[in-house]
C-alpha cells in the first residue's frame, strides 16, 4: 500500500538527515492511520503525541523531538492531501499579493491558483528550519491541481515568498 511516504520523505529535509529511516517511517505509518483510517476530523497534538509514543513504545523505541516530527508529517498531509490549515499570520495579505503578482506575470487569472498556493507555501514555510525552495516547489507542483502550471512558474513563485520571508526575518537562509 502506498501511503505517500516516499513523497514524503523526498521532501523531509533535514529529518532524513537527523533520524533514521526507518523510525520516521514508524511514525509517518502511525500518523496516516490515524488520520485516514478514523472517522474523525481533529487531531489534538497531544493526541497525536500519545498515539505515536505508545507505538514507538511498542517497537522498542523513543525518539527525542517528536513533536516536530509529528508537525512536519501533518503539514505534509495538510498539503498533499488537502487537509488545510489556513494559517493567521498577520502577514498573510502581503504574501497573497506577492503570489498574484507573481501569477500574473505569467496566467490570464491568477486568483484561479492564488489560494491553494498561498496555502502550501505558508503551509511549507511555517515550520521554518531547513526550507528548500526546490523542494517545496517541487513538491507543489506534483500536485494534481497545478499539474497545468509550469513548475518553473511555482519555482518563480515560492523564490519570492521565500525572499519575503528572509526580508522579514521569518525564516533564515
Amino acid at each position: 500500500m502506498d501511503n505517500g511516504f516516499e513523497n514524503y520523505k523526498n521532501i523531509g529535509g533535514d529529518l532524513f538527515n537527523s533520524y533514521d529511516e526507518i523510525l520516521l517511517h514508524h511514525i509517518y505509518d502511525k500518523l496516516y492511520e490515524i488520520v485516514f483510517d478514523s472517522d474523525s476530523h481533529e487531531f489534538p497534538e497531544d493526541y497525536l503525541f500519545i498515539e505515536v509514543s505508545c507505538r514507538l513504545k511498542k517497537l522498542g523505541l523513543y525518539c527525542l523531538g517528536l513533536s516536530s516530527i509529528i508537525s512536519s508529517v501533518m503539514n505534509y498531509f495538510s498539503l498533499a492531501y488537502g487537509i488545510y490549515d489556513l494559517p493567521a499570520e498577520e502577514y498573510i495579505d502581503d504574501v497573497q499579493l506577492i503570489i498574484y503578482n507573481t501569477l500574473s506575470e505569467y496566467v490570464d487569472v491568477p486568483s484561479m491558483f492564488t489560494d491553494e498556493l498561498l496555502i502550501l507555501i505558508m503551509g511549507y514555510f511555517k515550520n521554518s528550519s531547513g526550507v528548500e525552495t526546490f523542494a517545496v516547489s517541487k513538491a507543489i507542483s506534483s500536485l494534481s491541481e497545478f499539474q497545468f502550471l509550469d513548475p518553473v512558474i511555482i519555482y518563480d513563485v515560492v523564490d519570492k515568498v521565500f525572499d519575503y520571508y528572509i526580508d522579514r526575518g521569518l525564516i533564515k537562509s
